[in-house]
């Protein structure tokens, strides 16, 4: 299987989870019937509605996990309030699976560094805790 296809997998099954875990808290879910969205699903509760962004890795890249936090095909752009509400990054750690709940005008840069609690790749004692930690598993937000 080729990276790409390997890629869009994972993308899809990161996509499923935080559906899962949005219907188990009493969230109703939509999918957009096509990728031209700038969000890759709708959650509502309570007459409210949000568009989120599901961005997944399990790969290391100089010792943490990265995503990015823009998107397009060759110009890079950041997402903005247009494009979705949240970003739900969802990261395969080797100790199990950790969702991120971000509101997506909180990045300020072009990516998210993530690494499990007390494991950064080099400075785990500098860095016990990656900025994003207070969004783990944030799904009070989306009230």
């Amino acid at each position: 299987m080729g990276t790409t296809s390997h890629n869009k997998i994972h993308g899809a099954a990161a996509e499923m989870l935080v559906a899962h875990e949005l219907m188990r808290l009493g969230h109703g879910v939509a999918l957009p019937l096509s990728d031209t969205e700038a969000y890759d699903l709708i959650a509502t509760k309570g007459g409210k509605m949000w568009r989120i962004q599901v961005k997944a890795t399990g790969t290391i890249v100089n010792g943490n996990y990265r995503i990015s936090f823009r998107h397009g095909h060759r110009t890079k752009n950041p997402y903005t309030k247009k494009d979705a509400d949240f970003f739900a990054c969802v990261l395969y750690y080797p100790t199990g699976t950790g969702v991120y709940v971000v509101p997506i005008d909180k990045p300020k840069g072009g990516k998210g560094i993530f690494w499990e609690v007390g494991k950064h790749g080099r400075w785990p004692n500098k860095w016990p805790r990656c900025k994003w930690e207070d969004y783990r598993n944030a799904w009070n937000l989306l009230t």
